[in-house]
């Protein structure tokens, strides 16, 4: 009986160190799993942020190209305008 008793302990050491050992990898898993979330999570941040700026940036592209035609118009108005007060006095 006291061999059984020996085996058995020796087997609910064995048992606890196993479910030790796995508490630990799961816990090592977890950890990663939980970095890479938060990695992946400032990605997207910076990519939004990122995407916001490139858009801000063509936009301001856009209406710098758009003001010359815009002075072009502003002044042939003005001149029309003028033309069509000399032309009635």
């Amino acid at each position: 009986m006291t061999d059984e008793k020996a085996e058995a302990s020796s087997e609910e050491l064995s048992i606890d160190a196993l479910v030790e050992q796995l508490t630990k990898e799961r816990d090592e898993f977890k950890d990663i799993a939980l970095r890479v979330q938060a990695e992946f999570e400032n990605y997207r941040k910076r990519s939004a942020t990122q995407l916001v700026d490139e858009s801000d940036r063509n936009a301001g592209r856009i209406v710098e190209s758009l003001l010359s035609a815009l002075d072009a118009c502003e002044a042939a108005t003005a001149t029309d305008a003028r033309t069509r007060c000399t032309g009635v006095l």
